[in-house]
């Protein structure tokens, strides 16, 4: 038995609306995760608690000299 013409049609437009809601749903993953990195890359400096300090003039010293400081001046006021 062959369906009926309007059976197809519902059928294909259900599976248009299938198929644009995933697409929808990618997009949003998609810029959902790209704002997050966005906002991860924005913090990184802030991450990094420590700075050297004159390499050059520890790579002289040797060990003995004190390289390491605190960097974010945020966090001390």
């Amino acid at each position: 038995m062959r369906s009926r013409p309007h059976d197809d049609a519902e059928r294909q437009s259900r599976r248009y609306q299938v198929v644009r809601d995933r697409w929808r749903l990618a997009g949003w993953i998609v810029a959902i995760t790209f704002a997050l990195v966005l906002y991860a890359l924005s913090w990184l400096p802030e991450l990094r608690l420590y700075e050297v300090k004159g390499a050059v003039e520890v790579a002289e010293q040797g060990v003995s000299g004190v390289a390491v400081s605190r960097v974010s001046d945020r966090w001390r006021r």
